[in-house]
């Protein structure tokens, strides 16, 4: 996307068995080169399976269904599709070589910054 870039910050690898594909939390920031338009999407969860292949799930919130089963809404949706795939190689190409290097698969414009300020939970 053009004019667009992603940058990751306040990575935090986590690591639990009842979730073995979750591999930490992130913020992800969406900036607009052209208009100076930034947007914070906080606490992304970075997912990656044995295989290798990975996911950014944008935040959810809970809810029981009609029949008693756990469901999450996203709070967050990007409604274009191929606008919703570059996000997802971007952010992983920047998330896997934070959490294991390995090379890029993207050629889309970003950057990488670790913000050291503490989480306040």
């Amino acid at each position: 996307m053009q004019g667009i870039t992603l940058e990751i910050s306040r990575f935090n690898p986590y690591t639990n068995d009842k979730s073995p594909t979750l591999r930490g939390f992130c913020n992800v920031t969406v900036s607009a080169s052209d208009s100076g338009f930034s947007l914070e999407i906080r606490d992304c969860k970075y997912h990656r399976k044995p295989d290798g292949s990975d996911w950014v799930a944008t935040p959810s919130r809970p809810y029981e269904t009609d029949d008693g089963q756990r469901a999450y809404f996203n709070l967050v949706r990007i409604m274009d599709d191929e606008d919703y795939k570059w996000f997802q190689r971007t952010a992983c190409a920047l998330l896997a070589a934070l959490d294991n290097p390995r090379p890029a698969e993207t050629t889309a414009p970003a950057e990488v910054h670790i913000d050291e300020d503490e989480i306040p939970f």
